[in-house]
């Protein structure tokens, strides 16, 4: 027998390697399990020749495929024991790039205290690393697990750290990802300039990369950021853009998100209490959603019916009926496809309708149904609305009450982070402040309400709520 025979290293590394280059291809076409078995055949041999990069290499492919097939405990597994071979042969980028997969595996498992350490280690390895790159990938990465924890500053610091190393050496991908999930964490806070400018620049790259799916939904995040700014040419120019860019390239797109692109105009143009228009392209929305059978969007298109018609100041019985018609409807739609969120809008509009119809005795019976219904099934922002219902029940009743109320609906709304509907009730607090002659919880509750939306100056001048203080210099201040 020849000495080749017994089992030459070098032709055996060679094996090995080939092995592993096959197993590359299989990932790259997605045959995973092709991909594994090759990996195991390279791994045996490596393990017996001592290869410690190599064998790092097998894990980490290991652990990309487990990542993709979603069994993160496995990708963990792998990613670790590829990490452990690195630290003993790898140069620094190699181990904080392993680092910061373990971080973002970490991530997805919501194992958040854990990824910090993993996302850390890969930042501090890379400080004397000239890497721009790898910086700001382990800084992004950094910054999405405080996204993650709704940590929103800390994540805008990390990418802002990140975008700053993107300016030496750029990557579009990395750049993309940066910018949107920037302008989320502004939005959230209610820096709507900021927010708006950020997802600017990411609007101007997928317009290049003509990515249309993403271009719908930056178009639609910054219309509603220009309604909150009150600026309703740019909100309505915004989502018109988004609805004729869907339009257009309808064979990329569902039909549902045609409809639900025209429900958000309709929502942005009863903000601005152009009804007329809001009711017509909602009536419209109503007919396409039950055609294509969409119910999601049929519920919506209802609710925002019966929102635009209790809008109105004049309503004759013809309307009220209407009216109770559309929210019976769309309380059935959402109990058939058991979705408490929009049953609990649904009831939220029946006790509008009741104060119209000077039903005040049966306003609590509902309260009550829709605040079990919103316990029952842990939606912060629709008990945050129960609660907000019960304050205005006992505007005119108890102030104490109605002030426990708007303080245990503000709760809710910091727990599911509702920026809009926290100035609404901050606003609601000043009032009742006001009212029970608490200076300092007016001024400081009011404030809130104005940075967050600049439309509550207005209210507040004509709010007779605050008719004792109307002359004051710091409410004035407020104001104007």
């Amino acid at each position: 027998m020849s000495q080749g025979d017994t089992g030459d290293p070098r032709k055996n590394f060679e094996k090995g390697k080939n092995f592993l280059i096959k197993a590359e291809r299989a990932i790259y076409k997605e045959n995973y399990k092709k991909a594994l078995n090759f990996l195991m055949s390279s791994l045996k041999i490596f393990n017996e020749s001592k290869s410690i990069l190599m064998i790092s290499r097998v894990h980490y492919l290991e652990g990309f495929i487990y990542e993709n097939l979603n069994q993160f405990e496995k990708t963990l597994e792998a990613y670790r024991k590829s990490l452990k071979n690195r630290k003993i042969a790898g140069t620094p980028l190699i181990v904080a790039e392993t680092e910061k997969k373990i971080a973002e595996t970490l991530l997805k498992m919501k194992k958040f205290q854990e990824a910090h350490v993993y996302a850390q280690s890969a930042i501090d390895i890379l400080e004397n690393v000239n890497q721009p790159f790898a910086k700001a990938d382990s800084l992004y990465t950094k910054g999405t697990i405080h996204f993650a924890e709704k940590d929103w500053k800390s994540a805008i610091f990390y990418y802002n750290l990140a975008s700053d190393y993107l300016k030496t050496q750029y990557h579009w991908k990395l750049f993309l990802k940066i910018n949107e999930n920037l302008g989320r964490a502004h939005k959230i806070l209610g820096n709507y300039v900021e927010s708006n400018r950020t997802f600017k620049s990411a609007l101007k790259l997928e317009h290049e990369k003509r990515n249309f799916p993403v271009i719908i939904s930056i178009l639609k995040e910054m219309a509603e950021n220009y309604k909150f700014l009150n600026n309703e040419k740019k909100a309505v120019e915004y989502i018109t853009d988004a609805i004729e860019i869907d339009r257009k390239f309808q064979n990329t797109k569902s039909k549902n998100d045609y409809s639900s692109l025209r429900i958000k105009l309709v929502e942005i143009l009863f903000y601005f209490n152009n009804f007329d228009e809001a009711e017509k392209i909602c009536e419209e929305s109503i007919e396409f959603a039950e055609s294509n059978n969409q119910k999601l969007d049929l519920i919506q298109g209802l609710i925002l019916s019966a929102k635009i018609l209790l809008s109105y100041n004049r309503i004759d019985k013809q309307i009220l009926d209407l009216i109770q018609n559309y929210i019976d409807e769309a309380r059935e739609i959402a109990e058939s496809i058991k979705n408490p969120k929009y049953i609990i809008e649904s009831l939220v509009l029946k006790i509008r309708l009741f104060k119209k119809l000077s039903k005040e005795d049966e306003i609590l019976e509902v309260l009550r149904i829709a605040e079990k219904i919103a316990l029952n099934s842990s939606l912060k922002c629709s008990l945050g609305d129960v609660y907000e219902q019960y304050g205005l029940y006992y505007h005119s009743i108890d102030l104490n009450k109605a002030l426990q109320y708007f303080n245990k609906g503000l709760e809710e709304y910091v727990k599911c982070d509702s920026i809009q509907d926290q100035a609404e009730i901050h606003y609601n607090i000043s009032c009742i402040s006001s009212l029970l002659n608490i200076p300092e919880d007016i001024i400081t509750h009011l404030t809130i309400a104005v940075r967050i939306n600049s439309k509550f100056k207005n209210i507040a001048r004509e709010d007779e709520d605050f008719k004792s203080i109307k002359n004051q210099e710091l409410f004035r201040g407020i104001i104007h």
